[in-house]
């Protein structure tokens, strides 16, 4: 069963480099600078009746959009093509811009599957040899989770089992608590030795309105979650305050849906590829408006820097 710890926050600048050079992973130093998994069996019918009332602005904890109360198992799914409709355009901004895209090269394979005994997934990345990146919200307790890189209707690369996990103490549901979503957790097997990993870094303002980032993840309205889908150039939206502290968390463009919850948001640097958070919440503003807001921060930073020391 996974081992929860609470992160310190100590880290102000640090950032956490990439390894796309599996030959170094194991001598890498640190330098000074600067939606719950979607499966359709566990969504709450309920919520999708047809005199639901949104909000004009709603956000949506993932585990409660895809839960009946109280339910720890898959429940039957019963919902109309109009009702199922209406899932798949929630938080979308205009154009739905995901297609699907498989890429065995750096740092595409580094994205993956994280998925769970009980049928629950979620998206997450390495940032490690055995270190994953994901969402806390995707932590799943009392069942075995596992990490597949590159999963693509099978697994590629293996898979490694969830022994630690190692989270922020916020709570979802405020700007502190998105911010706080994230997890990092610890698998039986270095796959990160030959696949490379992420670099893990701070957000910086100065980049905002920048059509410049990555996502992947694997969203459950599309191919079951069982294909990685991309959304590239997404923009950290600079009308959107950073409502906690300096470092997030931050709002996107970043077309989402279950499934894609714990899923990266990168920058690519001349050395590697850069996390900037992990997805927490996607936000439905009406009219076709939606947007994304990510996990971050300097105690994420600080964790994962800690825990590559802590567990090599």
């Amino acid at each position: 069963m996974a081992r929860f710890l609470t992160a310190a926050a100590t880290a102000a600048c640090l950032l956490a480099h990439a390894n796309a050079n599996p030959v170094a992973a194991r001598e890498e130093k640190v330098t000074m600078k600067n939606l719950l998994g979607f499966d359709e069996s566990l969504i709450n019918p309920s919520a999708l009746s047809d005199d639901t009332v949104i909000p004009e602005i709603t956000y949506i904890q993932p585990e409660d959009a895809h839960f009946a109360d109280g339910a720890t198992e898959a429940a039957p799914l019963t919902i109309t093509e109009e009702q199922a409709k209406t899932l798949s355009e929630r938080f979308i901004n205009g154009a739905d811009d995901r297609y699907q895209y498989t890429d065995g090269n750096y740092p595409f394979r580094n994205v993956g599957k994280l998925f769970w005994d009980n049928g629950v997934f979620c998206s997450g990345a390495l940032i490690g040899p055995r270190h994953v990146l994901t969402a806390k919200h995707c932590i799943v307790d009392g069942v075995t989770g596992y990490f597949a890189p590159g999963f693509d209707n099978g697994e590629p690369y293996g898979r490694g089992r969830v022994t630690n996990i190692v989270s922020s103490g916020y709570e979802w549901g405020s700007a502190c608590g998105f911010k706080g979503d994230w997890a990092v957790m610890i698998l039986d097997n270095r796959l990160g030795d030959q696949l490379g990993y992420f670099g893990v870094k701070l957000p910086e303002a100065s980049k905002q309105d920048q059509s410049i980032f990555d996502h992947v993840g694997y969203p459950g309205d599309r191919d079951g979650g069982n294909r990685p889908y991309r959304t590239p150039g997404n923009t950290v939206q600079s009308f959107r305050p950073w409502d906690c502290d300096a470092t997030g968390p931050f709002y996107t463009d970043t077309d989402c849906m279950g499934g894609q919850s714990g899923g990266p948001h990168w920058e690519n640097t001349g050395d590697g590829a850069y996390i900037w958070g992990t997805l927490s919440v996607t936000f439905d503003g009406g009219n076709g408006v939606a947007w994304s807001g990510w996990g971050s921060g300097n105690e994420m930073l600080d964790t994962v820097l800690r825990l590559r020391s802590e567990f090599p």
